[in-house]
């Protein structure tokens, strides 16, 4: 049946089934339009509260944020608790939409221009530390660097100074008491003994090298000063190795205390020393050596115009 062929009621009757089709679907869209516009909504505020929330994380921290291109162009920034424009190394005016290489000293510029290539190339957090003058005052800082997913370079910068400040500091008390046991170590390996008026003895213990010897001089020679000492007595009981090198500077050391008008005698040559320096050619026939600390005692003695006396066994007194 053609529609010519239909009544007036028939086709009423399919013009009313048309709209109410046409409500129907009408209704449908209108409350799918309603579902979306509430899902907009919450999806809106929800990411809202996110922003809000970064916001708050970023102010919650007493820290720089900025904001690099793949090139090094800072495009924006942002400051954290108790941070203003004052904290900055230049006005935003002045380097927002510079390269970072513009704006900071070159090699710390090239430093981030390093760190941002790298970061490009492996997708990987780096690390940039450098120093700034500011004021009247060097100042450090740490800046972490990351790449965000629009391709951007996302940088946090902490001021450091106070820490790197206690570790200077800390650095150097550490210096300070490595240098004291240094000072009280030297002390002890080459104490100067006053036994007597113008008499002072200088016990060796270990091995002799260069610097020892050094330490040696120094101190025999201030103590040959401070006690106007006329008679020297290096007893070498403890120096287990006698070699032509500790033989030269023994030489030196005995020179230096000649020339500063005091006697010098070395004890303690042990049997195995003695051979030693037989075997090596060493020449000491110009070195007074005499066996044991209590003989060049007993010499040091007699040179200044002393006697001994025996008063009981075993015990005597000038």
């Amino acid at each position: 049946m053609n529609d010519n062929d239909k009544t007036k009621e028939q086709l009423l009757q399919e013009l009313q089934e048309t709209r109410e089709q046409l409500k129907n679907k009408l209704r449908v869209s209108e409350e799918q339009y309603r579902n979306l516009e509430k899902m907009v909504a919450e999806r809106t505020t929800e990411l809202s509260q996110n922003v809000m929330r970064l916001e708050a994380l970023f102010m919650a921290f007493p820290d720089l944020y900025f904001y690099f291109e793949s090139d090094g162009t800072i495009v924006d920034y942002q400051t954290g608790v108790d941070k203003n424009d004052s904290d900055l190394y230049a006005p935003p005016e002045l380097f927002l939409g510079k390269n970072v290489a513009e704006i900071l000293p070159p090699d710390i510029g090239q430093q981030f221009i390093t760190a941002i290539t790298q970061i490009g190339e492996t997708g990987k957090p780096t690390n940039v530390e450098y120093m700034l003058p500011m004021g009247n005052e060097d100042k450090y800082y740490e800046a972490r660097c990351s790449a965000l997913p629009n391709g951007q370079i996302f940088s946090v910068v902490r001021n450091v100074t106070d820490q790197e400040n206690m570790r200077q500091e800390q650095k150097r008390l550490q210096q300070e008491i490595i240098e004291a046991q240094q000072h009280a170590i030297q002390e002890l390996s080459v104490p100067i003994i006053p036994v007597m008026d113008r008499i002072i003895v200088m016990p060796l213990i270990g091995s002799i090298d260069s610097m020892r010897a050094s330490d040696i001089m120094r101190t025999l020679l201030a103590g040959i000063t401070e006690h106007r000492a006329k008679v020297v007595i290096l007893d070498i009981t403890g120096v287990a190795v006698v070699d032509t090198g500790v033989a030269a500077y023994l030489d030196k050391i005995i020179q230096a205390a000649r020339l500063k008008g005091a006697r010098t005698i070395v004890t303690g040559i042990s049997d195995a020393v003695a051979e030693t320096i037989i075997d090596l050619g060493i020449d000491w026939s110009n070195v007074e050596t005499l066996r044991d600390l209590q003989t060049g005692l007993m010499v040091a003695l007699h040179s200044l115009g002393f006697s001994l006396k025996k008063q009981q066994e075993n015990s005597f007194y000038v």
